[in-house]
């Protein structure tokens, strides 16, 4: 493997000296004058690596723009999630979130695959995602796009049921702000933004501070407020050689200090996480047919679950994607490349779980990968793909190099209609955790990994459609998939005195997915989504396991969204609400994490911001360039619960000032 980590590197040392340059993306403004058919036509970057039009790529996608960011009246990344069709959010508290996509939302969500500006933002660990440590602001994000569904052959290792790319406003962007917010739970946010553009040379720098108490309604053990201190500041330079040659450097930083208490039925505990990292990034166009681009980066991660340090992680990252615009029996763009990344975890504070032996574990994910956009007409769009990686999670006695091909369809039914057919096969590779935890419990038993767990093999298929109607008023997006997971990888029940993890069975998983838009008029904009879920186990022994039930009931089957958006003159009027089915959490085998069975009751969700834009007396500033904002969040939200942390949602009301300049 040696060999082929050097070839690796070769590649990426002859990339980087000498993907297409980025357009200037569209400001909220422009954004809110466009038609639902230049929506469409809106360009993204996460489906092939590069920049594609929206209605042409070949993925489930949903785009959260800046302008749904800032009439959201979200303060965190999950809480903006809540309105994309095929999400599960689940609250554990006021700060803190279970998030998965077409999946069951856990603490531990390994089947999903997290990005900031391209560079992975997982925990090795667990192969799992602390939301809180995520180092972004919401007022610096330029937009996410989500892909439901495997990430297909550009993305690693996690994207077996979905990406989320979280981008950043490029360094180009000259706006500067600054935003004060405050409300109840003694919550306060102080947040700046500021870009500055000289010739080649663009530098944008933002930081953000944030406090509050919390929720402190809590199911059995009283009146606990779960307080959260949470800092984040960055930077981003991007220099211009010429008009088709950047170099862009970033960096940024994130610290989360709050309280554990509600999970496990602990009262007391830590909850503190800690990311910094940085990356550069180098693109080229050469010409019409050849662009590239080279990514190198570093992440710090820190994580404290009980006590101080429970947890430390380095990982290393690098990527080259090459794209190459040909002509055979119709046009092709052939994208390859090469990625290699690397983690060190330092475990040796770890309590919850420790390892069995040694407290220092690494990581190494080589992969390669080619993909066709082929044209054979105007109608069609052909996207065959294969991904090979080579992760030494895997055990000994598994094939080293998992191949995972996919291929997609679009057909072009008309100018503003088309459907798209897609399959492939993807791999979950075990965690630290599950390979090689050891967590003792009381009575001298321990919850204990498995070296030899083999990775889950998932097939996907999907057909969706998507399409403009009633005088392109209207835009809707379906989309059904059925997936198959054999090897599954579940927790057992008691061998001895240990609980282990185990490859036992498969499961079969169904949903539907839609949304769609109507613009009543220029100023009212209606919205909704729709999901359906179902997951269905099949045990090769042992049915009666407690994690074959928790892979079936623990997830909202139905869930609905409904939202209106109202512009007049200076006033911005938006309402959400969303409808989850109830579920159940059935009780686990150790008695700790979840020690009784648990229905969870419908719920709903609800947004209100209203906002009005003016400009402040005798200061030289457009008409719409301060804004103040009221937003009021789950209404509705007194005595219910949405997971095993036991916070009852309380109604949480701010007040915000935007001042740009």
């Amino acid at each position: 493997m040696k060999n082929h980590t050097l070839i690796f590197l070769a590649i990426l040392v002859a990339a980087w000296p000498a993907p297409v340059t980025a357009a200037e993306d569209a400001s909220v403004e422009q954004m809110m004058e466009m038609s639902l058919e230049e929506l469409l036509d809106i360009t993204v970057t996460s489906a092939g690596g590069r920049e594609q039009r929206m209605k042409e790529v070949s993925h489930a996608m949903f785009v959260i723009s800046r302008e749904d960011i800032e009439r959201s009246g979200a303060r965190n990344v999950p809480d903006l999630l809540e309105k994309v069709p095929g999400m599960h959010v689940q609250s554990i508290d006021a700060n803190r979130y279970q998030v998965s996509i077409r999946g069951v939302p856990d603490l531990a969500t390994f089947n999903l695959l997290v990005l900031v500006d391209g560079v992975i933002v997982y925990n090795p660990i667990f192969n799992g995602t602390v939301w809180e440590s995520i180092y972004v602001s919401l007022d610096e994000i330029d937009r996410i796009e989500v892909i439901r569904g495997p990430g297909g052959v550009l993305y690693s290792q996690n994207s077996v049921n979905g990406v989320i790319n979280i981008i950043t406003r490029a360094a180009t962007d000259t706006e500067n702000y600054v935003s004060l917010r405050a409300g109840n739970f003694d919550y306060r946010s102080a947040v700046f933004g500021a870009g500055h553009q000289n010739d080649k040379l663009s530098v944008r720098t933002y930081g953000d501070f944030s406090f509050d108490n919390g929720y402190d309604k809590i199911r059995s053990v009283g009146r606990l407020n779960n307080r959260a201190e949470e800092e984040a500041a960055g930077f981003k330079v991007q220099y211009d050689f010429t008009p088709d040659r950047k170099l862009v450097l970033d960096g940024k930083y994130k610290n989360f200090d709050g309280n554990n208490r509600g999970i496990l039925g602990m009262s007391q505990g830590k909850w503190q996480a800690e990311m910094y990292g940085g990356s550069a990034r180098f693109d080229q166009r050469v010409d019409d047919r050849y662009d590239y681009f080279a990514k190198l980066d570093v992440i710090q991660h820190t994580f404290s679950f009980l006590s101080t340090h429970d947890s430390d992680v380095v990982a290393f990252s690098g990527l080259t994607q090459h794209n190459l615009h040909y002509d055979l029996a119709g046009r092709h763009i052939a994208s390859l490349g090469a990625e290699l990344r690397f983690s060190q975890a330092n475990t040796n504070k770890l309590v919850f779980p420790a390892p069995a032996a040694d407290a220092q574990r690494s990581q190494r994910v080589l992969s390669y990968f080619i993909q066709d956009e082929y044209r054979p007409a105007d109608k069609w769009i052909i996207t065959p793909g294969l991904r090979v990686n080579s992760n030494d999670m895997v055990p000994d006695h598994v094939d080293k190099y998992l191949l995972e091909p996919r291929l997609a369809v679009l057909y072009k039914l008309h100018p503003k209609h088309s459907l798209l057919v897609s399959g492939g096969r993807s791999y979950r590779t075990p965690s630290m955790v599950e390979r090689f935890s050891q967590l003792p419990l009381q009575g001298g038993l321990t919850y204990a990994g498995t070296p030899d767990l083999e990775p889950e093999r998932i097939h996907n298929y999907e057909i969706g459609w998507r399409g403009l109607m009633l005088e392109d008023r209207l835009s809707l997006n379906a989309t059904a998939f059925k997936r198959k997971t054999t090897n599954l990888q579940i927790i057992t029940e008691l061998q001895g005195t240990s609980f282990l993890f185990d490859n036992n069975g498969k499961m079969t998983s169904t949903g539907l997915e839609l949304d769609g838009q109507y613009s009543w008029n220029e100023r009212l904009t209606l919205y909704g989504d729709y999901t359906y879920l179902h997951q269905q186990t099949y045990p090769d022994n042992n049915a009666q396991y407690y994690y074959f039930d928790f892979l079936e009931q623990k997830f909202s089957k139905h869930q609905i969204g409904l939202g209106l958006r109202w512009t007049k003159d200076r006033w911005k009027c938006d309402f959400y609400v969303k409808w989850h089915e109830g579920f159940r959490q059935p009780a686990s085998v150790d008695g700790l994490l979840s020690p009784l069975s648990e229905e969870y009751s419908d719920y709903i969700k609800t947004k209100i911001r209203i906002a009005y834009a003016f400009a402040f007396p005798g200061l030289h500033m457009d008409a719409d360039d301060a804004e103040l904002e009221l937003v009021i969040n789950d209404l509705f939200g007194d005595n219910i619960n949405e997971s095993e942390a036991n916070y009852y949602r309380e109604p949480d009301v701010w007040l915000g000032l935007k001042v740009k300049f």
